[in-house]
Order: structure tokens, then sequence, then C-alpha cells
């Protein structure tokens, strides 16, 4: 954390001005509400194989099937993930960043998508 913008990272995912510093458990609360969002998304995503796995291993499941299958998989997770944190988003206190489109420009927190 930097009160100069001109110190942060590329890489870092939020900058915080000093002048935010009272939203950081907001941004914490968030962070960690993403953070379940990756997990349940995995969980999904393991779901779904081993239902696939199960059908695959019976031979009810045709390989064409499974091809078309695994890309839907993938799409499934992407979606479940952007509509959930888009949720979190919604939900969460924290003003959206200019970058974002968002009205409130001297929130001080900037987050990179």
């Amino acid at each position: 954390m930097s009160d100069n913008v001109a110190y942060f990272t590329p890489a870092s995912d939020v900058i915080l001005d000093a002048a935010a510093l009272p939203m950081l458990p907001q941004l914490v609360r968030f962070c960690r509400q993403s953070v379940n969002v990756v997990r349940a998304a995995l969980v999904l995503a393991a779901g779904y194989n081993l239902v696939g796995l199960s059908f695959a291993v019976q031979g009810t499941l045709s390989p064409l099937v499974a091809a078309i299958l695994m890309p839907v998989s993938s799409i499934n997770v992407i979606l479940f993930t952007t509509v959930l944190v888009k949720w979190y988003g919604k939900k969460s206190p924290l003003p959206a960043s200019p970058q974002g489109g968002g009205e409130n420009a001297d929130c001080g927190i900037r987050i990179s998508e």
C-alpha cells in the first residue's frame, strides 16, 4: 500500500488510497467472498466431472458426447463464477471503480478486472 499511486505494482489487483483505508474491512470481506466463489466453482467442476466419469466407466457415455460436454463444463464454471462475483459485487458496500463504469470517482479504491 502506498499513498502515492505512482508507486503501485502493475500486477496488483487492488490499489487502495490512504483516504480509503477505513474501507479495508469491506474490501477484505469482498476478497474472502471471491475466494469462496472460486472454491464453490471447484466443487461444481469436480461434481460435474465425477458424474461424467461414472457414466464413462459404465460405458454409457460415447466419446463424442464426452468431447462435447467437456467445453460445456468449462463454460458452466465460467458463467457460475462470473454471475456469483457480480452478485457479491452488487451486494458489497464498496463503490465501483471509475474504470469499471462506477459513478463515484473519489472512492480511493481501484479494482483491476
